[in-house]
């Protein structure tokens, strides 16, 4: 591989870590168009449980209809990309990890393993498939931050809400 065509791949790379940040982080911050538009057109997401969603509308009733009532706050990690980059598609395998507080009082964690198909476009790197198989989970109960007692630290045996 010539200089300019290592320079394109590590370019290229940067470009898929990027989008699939953008993805974790638009769920988080709730930035659904966003999210949207992270994906092509005729794009397809599998989640493990919930079923498979195609296109732009289908990503819709994924978000309105599971993600957006399910939880108010999450925080998705991304962890050991594998990326196959040709020079218009990629494929990509990340380790997840997701916090997510719902409404009504459980914290979850949970582990699992994206599959990515993308396809570079006029708009750089998007979504062509997106598949989601969940491995574990565990739940608690949790509290939201007190910001007025936020920074306090707790001393050994005292629970953050007693504060």
């Amino acid at each position: 591989m010539d200089l300019e065509a290592t320079v394109q791949s590590l370019h290229d790379r940067e470009q898929l870590k990027m989008l699939r940040h953008q993805y974790a982080r638009y769920i988080d911050t709730r930035e659904w168009n966003a999210f949207k538009e992270l994906f092509v057109e005729d794009a397809q997401c599998t989640y493990q449980g919930l079923g498979t969603f195609d296109g732009h509308e289908g990503i819709l009733t994924l978000i309105e209809e599971y993600v957006a009532p399910a939880f108010e706050y999450s925080c998705h990690l991304l962890h050991n990309p594998i990326l196959e980059v040709s020079a218009e598609t990629a494929t990509g395998e990340w380790t997840l990890e997701a916090l997510m507080a719902y409404d009504d009082g459980r914290f979850e964690w949970r582990q699992g393993q994206y599959s990515d198909e993308y396809v570079k476009t006029e708009d750089g790197w998007k979504f062509a498939s997106v598949s989601l198989d969940s491995q574990a989970q565990q739940f608690w109960s949790y509290d939201m931050v007190d910001h007025e007692s936020y920074g306090r630290i707790p001393r050994v045996g005292e629970h953050a809400s007693g504060l």
